[in-house]
């Protein structure tokens, strides 16, 4: 089995590809992932995204009241990282 570039553990049938290198799961995430700006753990599937900042669609919340803001909802942004309603 081919071991992944950073932690040299055996791939099995799913890994990751980067530049020509081979990666688990856990590694890719932590190399090339992107932080929730709410929570701050790694986003691994669908993304809400505001300004320069990107969200878990589940912390994707109001800073003041903290309902969740649904995809196509509107909100302003303020200073450059707070949501609002």
């Amino acid at each position: 089995m081919t071991p992944c570039s950073a932690c040299d553990a055996a791939l099995s049938n799913w890994y990751f590809e980067k530049d020509g290198l081979l990666f688990c799961k856990d590694d890719y995430w932590a190399k090339y992932g992107e932080s929730c700006q709410d929570c701050g753990h790694i986003i691994t599937g669908p993304v809400m995204v505001a300004g320069d900042h990107k969200f878990h669609p589940e912390c994707f919340c109001c800073t003041s009241c903290g309902n969740f803001i649904g995809d196509g909802e509107s909100y302003a942004l303020v200073e450059r990282s707070k949501l609002y309603w």
